[in-house]
């Protein structure tokens, strides 16, 4: 159970505090031609708490693995 519920509030934490979308601009380039440009919006994840909310994400599926690991084993 703490397994999932750290994987699933790492998840609701990252799409509740941030916007995840993707923002489409024209600019113009060098050569003067305009060219389509996608970037993140003003409110889009940091770096490092991106790669919290991932690293929590995938520390809480391991925990849930290995706890249903030990269960089975204890079960044999």
């Amino acid at each position: 159970f703490v397994g999932w519920l750290l994987a699933s509030l790492s998840m609701l934490v990252l799409m509740a505090t941030s916007d995840l979308s993707l923002v489409r601009e024209m600019q113009t380039n060098d050569a003067g031609e305009e060219v389509e440009v996608t970037m993140a919006p003003a409110n889009a994840p940091s770096i490092p708490g991106f790669s919290l909310a991932v690293l929590l994400f995938g520390t809480g599926f391991w925990f849930a693995d290995v706890m249903g690991d030990s269960i089975v084993a204890e079960k044999a």
